[in-house]
């Protein structure tokens, strides 16, 4: 089961992702996104609580990214697996994606 959280910034959202990020997961990262009119200047995603990612998962993320990049806004993510950082690192998502360890981090 996948659950989505989100929290507000000065600038973007956070948006914490727990659970399965299949299809569903996906959608509703997209969707959360989309709801903000403009995009957020700032999208920063929680991966602590996310379990395993799919293409399907992977897909909605990455179409999220893409409206906030493209309206000029910057993406951070932090709580990936080493795994899945090295994911990102491979398949060139950190063009689009600053990976942080931490909230903290993710925010500054």
């Amino acid at each position: 089961m996948f659950e989505l959280q989100t929290r507000p910034t000065a600038d973007g959202i956070i948006l914490d992702l727990q659970g399965a990020l299949g299809k569903e997961g996906g959608e509703a990262v997209l969707s959360a996104v989309q709801a903000i009119t403009p995009p957020p200047q700032r999208l920063v995603l929680n991966f602590s609580a996310a379990g395993p990612i799919n293409t399907a998962g992977l897909g909605g993320v990455l179409w999220a990214v893409r409206l906030v990049t493209r309206a000029g806004g910057i993406v951070t993510a932090y709580g990936l697996s080493e795994h899945f950082r090295k994911v990102c690192h491979v398949m060139g998502l950190t063009a689009y994606i600053r990976l942080e360890l931490d909230e903290e981090a993710a925010l500054n």
